[in-house]
């Protein structure tokens, strides 16, 4: 990265004024360190793990101690999962609440029915635009896989 003509790391509140500067948005630089936002750069993936997609019916614990909302899932990783959260569903969790998921798997034959179960802390949310739904992203904590009881 080039800070004040010279060639050097960037330093943390380099990194700050980066982000302020391309609207948080985080893209790769060119070989001489320089940020092109209008077209050589490219947006830099900061995932941890790769994620999956897959849609796959699930159920939340949420609130404790209220009824099971039901939900799907849009990607899954080791350390994270991206829900479609229904607006017939009601409020959407707020950034750091804990959440309790169980996501069925799908079956195979001669096997009994299995589900995830994952403790989890929601991430960020993001409402779709003109949809009847918003995106939860959530941070997993625990996962378990557990053969299914009844509603599972």
């Amino acid at each position: 990265m080039v800070v004040n003509g010279s060639q050097s790391p960037v330093a943390p509140a380099a990194a700050v004024e980066l982000d302020a500067m391309t609207n948080g948005e985080h893209y790769a630089a060119s070989p001489t360190g320089e940020i092109n936002r209008e077209g050589w750069g490219t947006k830099v993936n900061r995932r941890r793990s790769v994620r999956v997609p897959v849609k796959l019916p699930a159920r939340i614990d949420w609130p404790p101690g209220m009824a099971h909302i039901g939900m799907s899932t849009e990607n899954i990783s080791r350390t994270g999962m991206l829900l479609r959260w229904a607006a017939a569903a009601g409020r959407v969790p707020r950034v750091g609440e804990m959440l309790i998921i169980t996501a069925e798997l799908p079956a195979l034959t001669g096997f009994d029915p299995r589900c995830i179960r994952c403790q989890a802390t929601v991430a960020r949310t993001s409402a779709a635009p003109g949809e009847s739904f918003t995106w939860v992203g959530v941070e997993i904590h625990a996962m378990d896989f557990q053969c299914m009881r009844g509603d599972y």
